[in-house]
């Protein structure tokens, strides 16, 4: 054999294991990204089924309401869906980012009849991104009812109350004056769980309904800013 044939086969074997270990540290480069679930799923029966690429998350499943922390995925696209009992399922693909939390709440939507499909609850997926974080507390609110519009309403540290009148489908915020403690929060005049204030941030109150129409409401904190995505 040639020493240029040699040479040739040389730098294509060394170009082979440069790639294969540059692919290697890529995947297990420690980076991680994370997925935040809130359970507002009302309508059906039995636990919510929660699955990322087809695999339960949870053998168990998540009851109504519940909140869960960070669950870590590497970077990368996912196909998430959501099951439970007498409702259809909803779906949805995530880019997972990098040391970002992507929090999914899940929801109950009623679809009028149409000439092909009878009426029926499926699924939807409100998707919350992360931005910038603030110093200031600010409570961030969303209206998962199914009325049209929500009045609530927050305390503040003086005892006087701000408003707030939030389309349904959409968040509306409010300064929080109170470095600690809890901070009342009123939907229709219905006290609802109050937001425990002990640090600086963003203080995320989900308002829906079980399957009886009952106002309810769950609340988690997240340290940087959230809009919809």
């Amino acid at each position: 054999m040639s020493f240029n044939k040699r040479l040739i086969q040389f730098l294509s074997c060394a170009a082979l294991m440069l790639t294969a270990n540059a692919q290697s540290q890529n995947s297990n480069d420690g980076s991680r990204g994370f997925i935040r679930l809130m359970n507002a799923v009302g309508v059906g029966s039995g636990e919510l089924e929660f699955r990322i690429n087809g695999e339960k998350v949870r053998d168990k499943g998540y009851r109504l309401g519940d909140v869960t922390g960070g669950i870590a995925r590497k970077p990368a696209s996912y196909q998430i869906s959501f099951h439970r009992t007498g409702i259809e399922s909803g779906e949805t693909k995530l880019n997972v980012l990098k040391d970002e939390t992507t929090t999914l709440i899940p929801f109950a939507e009623f679809v009028p009849a149409t000439e092909s499909k009878p009426e029926h609850w499926t699924i939807r997926i409100l998707r919350l991104k992360q931005s910038d974080s603030r110093e200031k507390s600010t409570a961030t609110v969303i209206n998962l009812t199914r009325k049209p519009e929500l009045s609530v309403r927050i305390q503040q540290k003086d005892g006087t109350w701000t408003p707030m009148h939030i389309a349904r489908l959409a968040l509306e915020r409010a300064p929080i004056l109170q470095r600690s403690g809890y901070v009342s929060i009123q939907a229709e005049s219905q006290d609802l769980q109050p937001l425990s204030v002990g640090s600086s941030g963003n203080y995320v109150a989900v308002i829906y309904e079980d399957a009886d129409g009952k106002i309810c409401s769950e609340n988690f904190q997240d340290h940087k800013y959230l809009s919809f995505e």
